[in-house]
């Protein structure tokens, strides 16, 4: 007499027993790495590994950049040459020049260059000096190292 279980095949009620134990694992995986209100739960022992920059070296940093009007930080750009800038067009709009609006009101430590359309730019040992247009608060530095060629002004 044939077995009727035979190898290979497997009963209705097999099946819905090994996809009810996956949906568990797949399930249980889930909520394992995403946790109960479905947000990814770093790894404890990475965390330990990459500390929270103190506040004293975030400020040393910020001592050493540049920044412009609202605090915003600025940027030099690797193609321009000194006192002359190369960004203009849609470089210009995603890159917003630090322009000078009164000739009375320099910057210290900083001096001017011209652009092409006769409005002043400011610089810094000669490289013109650029906002970015992601950068949307004071402390932003979404543009640093954009392309391999825009860098903090520092």
């Amino acid at each position: 007499m044939e077995d009727s279980m035979s190898y290979g095949k497997k009963s209705t009620g097999q099946w819905i027993a090994i996809y009810a134990v996956i949906g568990l694992l797949v399930y249980g995986g889930i909520y394992f790495f995403m946790g109960q209100k479905g947000e990814y739960k770093a790894d404890v022992a990475t965390e330990a590994m990459m500390p929270e920059p103190s506040s004293e070296a975030m400020m040393e940093i910020a001592d050493k950049l540049k920044t412009g009007k609202n605090a915003m930080t600025l940027y030099v750009f690797d193609k321009d040459a000194e006192g002359v800038s190369n960004c203009y067009d849609q470089c210009a709009t995603n890159w917003p020049p630090y322009m000078v609006e009164d000739d009375k009101m320099m910057v210290e430590g900083l001096t001017v260059v011209m652009r092409q359309d006769g409005t002043k730019q400011y610089a810094m040992d000669g490289k013109p000096l650029y906002y970015y247009i992601k950068d949307l608060k004071a402390g932003d530095m979404m543009g640093d190292g954009v392309n391999g060629v825009w860098h903090l002004a520092k």
